[in-house]
């Protein structure tokens, strides 16, 4: 019984060991390409063969040469232009007031009264400003002032221009040099004089507190008439010009350039829109908040 029950265990064993598949293929045998199958459908099977890529490199290059040949017979629609002439634009000066005879009638026609009431109203107004100043610091006695009114700012511009044309350094030679005799200073006292340029203001007062958005706000209400007064009398032709442009100035300002080897070598830099030497129009120009 035992000896039979040993025999018929080793039996079953090889019969088993007979029975379990070899996973390891047979050399002779061909090995088929593997398959590539999408994920989402399992029905579809394609298979990557070197015909198929040989079919679709055929195929891409068929595609090219198509589309050769059909931009190659494409035409290109020609539209006819339409007949459009443009003549020449010269500079053109629009018709003056009857009233312009003398060169001091082309001078108002920029520094109109507009001006001058502007320049009366923000002196005086600096002056009371600075006088209630001193008032309330207690710093020192505030100097004495008498309201500027039309006549003398028209003046004091007038004395401006003449100081400028001649370029003495000493102002007050104006008036105490003998030996020139300057026609013009007779008109005003040194002291007045001195005086309205101590309190000449082209702005309002503008207090410490309040923010400046533009650096050149004090000479915003002059440049503004004069930039529409330029832009009024004259019409630009076709061919102009926009270049930089120096305002002479020596004091102490942080907008202020330097540039060496020009007829004004320090000042203000302007951009200027000009056309037959005429400045049409302008913009500020500051090395450290526009350019």
């Amino acid at each position: 019984m035992e000896s039979h029950s040993d025999s018929d265990t080793s039996s079953d064993s090889e019969c088993g060991s007979d029975l379990e598949p070899d996973n390891e293929p047979d050399e002779d045998e061909d090995v088929q390409p593997e398959r590539s199958m999408p994920p989402d459908d399992d029905e579809y099977e394609t298979f990557w063969t070197p015909a198929d890529q040989l079919k679709a490199q055929i195929d891409h290059a068929c595609l090219l040469q198509l589309h050769q040949d059909i931009k190659a017979r494409a035409i290109t629609p020609t539209y006819q232009k339409l007949p459009r002439e443009w003549p020449l634009r010269p500079f053109d000066i629009r018709t003056l007031p009857n009233s312009v005879q003398d060169p001091i009638h082309y001078f108002e026609l920029f520094w109109t009264p507009e001006v001058f009431a502007i320049l009366v109203e923000n002196t005086n107004k600096y002056a009371q400003f600075k006088e209630a100043w001193h008032r309330e610091n207690c710093t020192k006695k505030s100097r004495w002032w008498k309201a500027v009114n039309l006549y003398e700012m028209r003046i004091f511009i007038a004395l401006l221009i003449y100081i400028s044309i001649n370029r003495n350094s000493n102002i007050e030679s104006y008036w105490s040099n003998r030996l020139t005799i300057h026609k013009p200073m007779e008109h005003m006292t040194f002291y007045r004089f001195e005086q309205i340029k101590r309190y000449f203001h082209v702005s309002p007062p503008s207090l410490p507190s309040q923010s400046k958005s533009q650096w050149y706000m004090k000479l915003s209400p002059l440049s503004e008439v004069l930039r529409h007064q330029f832009q009024a009398y004259v019409v630009l032709g076709q061919n102009v010009s926009f270049d930089e442009m120096m305002v002479p100035f020596t004091g102490r300002s942080q907008h202020t350039l330097k540039m060496k080897n020009k007829p004004v070598s320090e000042g203000f830099k302007i951009w200027a829109l000009c056309d037959h030497g005429y400045t049409w129009d302008f913009l500020w120009y500051s090395r450290i908040s526009s350019k």
